[in-house]
């Protein structure tokens, strides 16, 4: 296209982008196409050549198994399938940026990447599952490896079309196309998911080695279009990484007079360091301290720092009979006895873990003077700090809340007990953990527990997450030097980690959610299909028997499935509903004038005909069923020997009587069909625990509790619209209870079941430990009082 046909728009944006007058967007883009539809399909060659030498070497290794015929059937049919893999994948790619050039670039989400209809669940199998988060990981690793290339491509790519946003999800070389079309590519191979997830991580591989020359080519074509050449590299810090500031830029100070205190060093996270003043911060310490003092107090009467049970006075004898003052251990004489501790608890510690008449806190202080001893300091004239024994004490505490209340097995406890002495030494750099929720040792520790919580490891993966727990608590041991930067390192690492696991979790719930909502469908169509039924009966009670029998038997099945799929509203089901009563109307007439003719059951005929189809009676069998309905309406049928034998020819080509939606709905007498009782009949409950209930936002975490005091938590994951009832899931996504909110209010009353206000593991046992304190203190008040 010459100059004096470009048009005024391309001219504008030529202008905005600093390209030279008359150059075509249009030819850019078709170059850009090219360039992709080239070398892309190029790499998945690459991909394939070694995925062929890659199973031929699993097939050599399979020894005969069961493995060895799959990886071989799976090399034969890559090779049989190549063309039209190699076209699939390219014809993605061509599409892609059709959709780009008309400025509608098409937003691949690879987390639903099966989404259902709108207001819809559907299930997705594991073998979806697996394809799905395998494609996940293909861009998840492209997007960590190439983002500074991607981002300058996608900012040039939005330019060149007018602004458009273009991301790592909708742009058409991107990383979620690049999986995608990967995985679209496959679609038509009969191979296994296990072969399927070895090409994913093949596919991974290689383009580690391929992408970055070919995103730096698609960059440089741009440039030198004049498409936003003045983007320089950068490198984008992630949110809460540790600042390059020089450590001469830091405070080193104690913050107010809090004694002990020490801020961590070269240390800035991705939010402000506190959301409160230095005074409030100030303040909130001094309460909680006084707090603490007094629930050491009501334990024994002591020092602070002392022993626990030894009766150490506020000073000691010297040689020479004069009193010398306690002196409290320096910040680094408390962390060079922590330390001696690090990797491996004392065994007094570990028992006071799994003894509930035992203080966590208590223990590990008396150990703590006990190393003291160990390092050559004289226990008799030492003491801790006030503040450090507030740290040890809060987070004894806080351990004997998460241990007391998390489900964990009894190696998880172990793992997770491994963290108390690198948690109080943060305690001591870092009062702030207290505050912050976005402090790295807070997060880490959710996350941790969020892995083991309800694990026992049955399940492949279930393994592989508890192992890295115990790996990620490992480096945490050996490598936590008084850096706080550690936990933050480790967070972002295992976060990364157990994202794929609760994707797994995701899904599972939403199987769950899909499942009861499926059920409780087919209650209400049942429930509806009965009702029809019933007011039909009511009115005609001597029916002949093959009509009834097909009323229960075919016309209640039909109506079933239509609420189901059409909804009961539909012109469908409104034809059903007809259909049944065409039949009775026609057996009414029969009675009436002693006659039915041919003509009228022709009329009939094509309204019983669907009745019969979606019940699977088709051919000579609903001929069969059609000419006894028309026999049974003859008066020459009148004896009840005929009508019994109508009815039997009827039942002969019925749905079975348990079928799924007929097992509740089919009654050999209505008569002897039993109410169904109240489910409410019997219960105790507050009406404000079901307002209370009822209120609960989706993603609430309760406790419910067994009649032995075992504790299972489980979240709010849906609400049915048709019965207003509660699903529950487990931390493992699977339902644990469905109930109503009178039944949940009711076992509230019992005391099986309490609403968690927070379930963020650190921040859910520090309210515990604070409302412990505040109890003991309100005790303590109360009991001053009465003295």
């Amino acid at each position: 296209m010459n100059s004096k046909s470009t048009p005024d728009n391309i001219v504008d944006i030529n202008g905005r982008l600093g390209m030279k007058h008359g150059v075509d967007i249009s030819a850019l883009v078709t170059g850009l196409r090219a360039r992709a539809v080239k070398r892309l399909p190029a790499f998945l060659g690459e991909v394939l050549d070694k995925a062929d030498n890659t199973l031929f070497d699993f097939v050599q290794r399979a020894d005969g198994s069961l493995n060895h015929q799959e990886y071989f059937d799976a090399m034969r049919e890559l090779r049989r399938q190549r063309p039209q893999i190699e076209q699939r994948f390219q014809n993605y790619f061509v599409d892609a940026f059709g959709a780009y050039e008309r400025r509608l670039p098409v937003r691949i989400d690879l987390e639903n990447s099966t989404k259902p209809a709108p207001g819809e669940l559907s299930l997705v199998s594991e073998d979806e599952l697996e394809e799905q988060l395998s494609a996940r990981m293909v861009a998840v690793a492209i997007s960590r490896g190439l983002g500074p290339a991607l981002h300058q491509l996608n900012r040039r790519l939005s330019a060149l079309i007018g602004g458009v946003e273009i991301d790592d999800e909708n742009s058409p070389v991107g990383p979620s196309y690049i999986a995608q079309g990967f995985r679209k590519s496959l679609d038509g191979c009969e191979v296994s998911v296990r072969v399927k997830v070895l090409l994913f991580k093949l596919y991974e591989r290689e383009l580690q080695r391929l992408l970055p020359a070919f995103y730096v080519d698609m960059n440089k074509a741009l440039i030198e279009s004049g498409v936003l050449p003045e983007i320089r590299h950068t490198v984008a810090r992630r949110p809460g990484a540790p600042s390059p500031r020089s450590a001469s830029n830091e405070s080193t100070g104690e913050e107010g007079d809090y004694p002990g205190y020490q801020p961590p060093p070269q240390r800035e996270y991705g939010e402000p360091q506190s959301q409160v003043s230095p005074a409030a911060e100030q303040a909130l310490f001094s309460t909680l301290h006084e707090l603490l003092e007094s629930y050491r107090g009501t334990r024994a009467g002591r020092a602070p720092g002392a022993a626990p049970g030894a009766k150490t006075p506020e000073s000691a004898i010297g040689g020479m009979g004069e009193t010398l003052p306690l002196r409290p251990l320096s910040p680094n004489e408390m962390l060079s006895v922590l330390s001696l501790y690090q990797n491996d608890l004392p065994e007094s510690v570990s028992a006071a873990i799994d003894d509930p008449d035992q203080s966590l806190s208590q223990r590990l202080k008396q150990e703590l003077l006990t190393g003291a001893e160990r390092l050559g300091l004289d226990p008799n004239t030492s003491r801790m700090s006030a503040a450090d024994e507030d740290a040890i004490d809060l987070v004894g505490m806080l351990f004997e809340v998460l241990l007391e209340e998390r489900d964990f097995h009894t190696d998880t406890r172990r793992t997770i007990s491994r963290l108390i002495v690198p948690f109080i030494k943060v305690a001591m750099l870092d009062r702030r953990m207290f505050l912050q929720k976005s402090h790295p040792a807070r997060k880490l520790l959710n996350s941790l527990a969020e892995a083991c919580e309800g694990n026992s490891g049955e399940a492949p993966q279930d393994r592989e997450l508890l192992d890295r727990v115990r790996r990620t608590v490992d480096r945490l041991s050996v490598e936590f030097n008084e850096d706080v930067a550690i936990f933050e390192t480790l967070e972002q690492e295992f976060r990364e980690f157990i994202e794929q696991h609760r994707r797994r979790i995701a899904l599972a719930e939403r199987r769950a959610a899909e499942a009861q909502r499926g059920k409780e469908r087919l209650e209400f169509a049942r429930s509806a299909a009965s009702a029809e039924l019933g007011r039909r009966l009511e009115v005609h009670a001597d029916l002949a028997p093959a009509i009834d029998s097909f009323l229960r038997r075919y016309w209640v099945h039909h109506i079933t499935l239509m609420g189901l799929r059409e909804g009961h509203d539909a012109p469908k089901y409104q034809a059903a509903l007809s259909a049944g009563d065409a039949l009775l109307g026609a057996w009414m007439e029969a009675r009436e004038r002693r006659q039915f003719s041919e003509t009228s059951f022709s009329s009939l005929r094509p309204m019983l005909e669907p009745v019969l189809q979606s019940a699977g009676c088709v051919g000579n069998a609903a001929d069969e069923v059609l000419q006894s309905l028309f026999a049974a309406l003859s008066p020459r049928a009148a004896s009840p020997e005929i009508q019994q034998q109508l009815a039997v020819s009827v039942e002969r080509n019925a749905p079975p009587a348990d079928s799924p939606t007929l097992a509740a709905t089919v009654r050999s007498d209505d008569a002897e069909a039993e109410a169904e009782p109240d489910p409410l009949a019997g219960l105790e409950f507050e009406a404000s625990d079901v307002e209370r209930i009822r209120k609960m936002p989706v993603g609430t975490w309760v406790q419910f509790f067994d009649e032995d005091g075992n504790s299972q938590p489980a979240k709010l994951s849906w609400q049915s619209p048709i019965s207003n009832r509660l699903l529950f899931v487990n931390r493992r996504g699977l339902r644990y209870c469905v109930a109503s909110a009178e039944e949940l209010a009711a076992m509230i009353g019992a005391k099986r079941l309490i609403i968690r206000q927070n379930d963020a593991a650190f921040e859910h046992a520090m309210n515990q430990v604070l409302g412990r304190l505040r109890a003991n203190s309100a005790a303590g008040s109360g009991k001053g009082a009465q003295e």
